[in-house]
């Protein structure tokens, strides 16, 4: 049976003027074992364009690329333009920020091959400035132990196709403009236990994007920052969604396995 490839869904909107270093970037990838699936969502700027070209340059046989026709928000471009494609794991990366680490993505194939279905690193912001990703213990419900896997997430593509579109949107069934991630992550998490954290700066995470939310002007009703009480509504309804079953657990000789039991080594010395 043939081996589907790794998947880097990149979303962009009105990232012109940084398109083309995130996928220059992406190109220096020590494995070559992986397709891009960008969708541009509906830029009001040439990063439509500027991507095309970037991805015929740097990765001439191994890109897909769509134009939303109106703007959707990166959780219903997951949705749509997922479901488009066969992959083993997609990695999420954003259109304005870049990967740090060339052999990440072969890091990220090694655990998927060992048995694990979600895979995430740390980020950086710039000089000492690091992220905030963190582990999950396998033995808790990850919608308890708060955000840790916001950047360069990835997830086996089979868990992301079980979602219901309800998930990405609000009690008015409109696609979330805001809190995408966590749109995107939780229910994929819901689903198993089997997943690693690679402690380390894989990804740049770009602060000085004018058109980030988190640089919006609070009341500004066309843009929604990172602190603004949309984004925090959004976040709030993502977490109180109903979370989908677990089907993945950990299986006893797996190599995931050994995370759990790890894990509840670490506990007992502690309360010892």
């Amino acid at each position: 049976m043939k081996k589907e490839k790794p998947i880097v869904f990149i979303s962009a909107r009105n990232c012109a003027a940084y398109i083309e270093e995130c996928i220059a970037k992406l190109s220096s990838q020590t494995s070559k074992n992986f397709t891009i699936l960008m969708v541009d969502d509906k830029s009001e700027d040439e990063t439509y364009a500027i991507a095309r070209v970037a991805l015929e340059v740097y990765f001439p046989t191994r890109f897909l690329i769509f134009r939303n026709k109106e703007r959707l928000g990166k959780a219903a471009s997951a949705y749509k333009h997922l479901r488009k494609i066969n992959a083993e794991f997609v990695a999420i990366l954003d259109g304005d920020d870049y990967l740090i680490d060339n052999d990440i993505l072969k890091q990220y194939e090694k655990y998927y091959e060992l048995g694990y279905d979600v895979v995430w690193s740390n980020y950086s912001k710039g000089p000492d400035l690091v992220g905030h990703c963190k582990a999950l213990d396998p033995r808790k419900k990850p919608r308890m132990q708060g955000w840790r896997t916001s950047h360069f997430f990835s997830f086996r593509h089979s868990l992301f196709l079980n979602i219901p579109e309800h998930y990405f949107q609000n009690d008015n069934k409109e696609w979330l403009l805001s809190a995408c991630d966590q749109a995107i992550a939780y229910p994929i998490l819901d689903q198993t236990r089997r997943y690693k954290f690679i402690n380390k700066m894989t990804y740049f995470y770009r602060t000085n994007n004018p058109n980030s939310h988190h640089n919006w002007r609070p009341g500004d009703k066309e843009k929604f920052p990172l602190s603004s009480d949309h984004q925090r509504k959004n976040s709030s309804l993502v977490l109180s969604k109903t979370p989908m079953p677990l089907t993945n657990q950990m299986i006893a000789g797996t190599v995931p396995f050994q995370d759990l039991k790890d894990t509840e080594a670490f506990v007992e010395v502690l309360s010892a």
